[in-house]
């Protein structure tokens, strides 16, 4: 249905409304085009833009990442605050199954070991560590994968159950 359509008829022989409907129809057909874009960009797990751009600005984040998921990872960082506990906070960024803590108490050293799906984040994991893990402890960030030495002590019949895939990225 055209704009003009909901003037009465004797406003449709208007030049002049004539001209303003024609313009309505050509922004309401580029709207109608751009929605589902639009509507990704209200979102910030569906932002790749000016939705992100509107998150950064809000919250006083520089932007000087080009990476969606970077730009992503520190808005919902700043978003959780710091009141929120450092496993609450890994948990609802990274997911519960993309990381590993391993605590070694005697030592004053943590160490995390990241999925391999997440290692485009490890900067800025490394940069949450530091704004909330006390000065006397020290910390590693590592990759979570296999080497060939860790799958030494394993039999050929114990690994062909895995795929090259999943004994690369599996901690055994």
């Amino acid at each position: 249905m055209k704009y003009i359509d909901y003037y009465p008829p004797v406003l449709q022989e208007v030049y002049e409304i004539k001209l303003i409907a024609l313009i309505f129809d050509k922004f309401l057909a580029a709207v109608e085009s751009n929605k589902e874009q639009l509507q990704n960009e209200l979102y910030l797990g569906t932002a790749k833009g000016s939705g992100l751009e509107i998150w950064e600005r809000i919250l006083g984040l520089p932007v000087t990442d080009t990476d969606i998921e970077v730009r992503r990872f520190k808005i919902r960082s700043k978003l959780l605050g710091d009141s929120t506990s450092l496993r609450t906070k890994l948990n609802a960024l990274l997911g519960e199954d993309k990381y590993k803590i391993t605590v070694y108490p005697n030592d004053c050293h943590i160490l995390f070991s990241l999925e391999l799906s997440a290692q485009n984040l490890k900067s800025e994991i490394i940069e949450l560590l530091e704004k909330v893990l006390p000065v006397n402890l020290t910390y590693e960030v590592d990759l979570a994968y296999n080497r060939h030495i860790d799958l030494k002590p394993y039999t050929y019949n114990e690994l062909k159950k895995y795929t090259h895939k999943e004994l690369n990225a599996k901690k055994l």
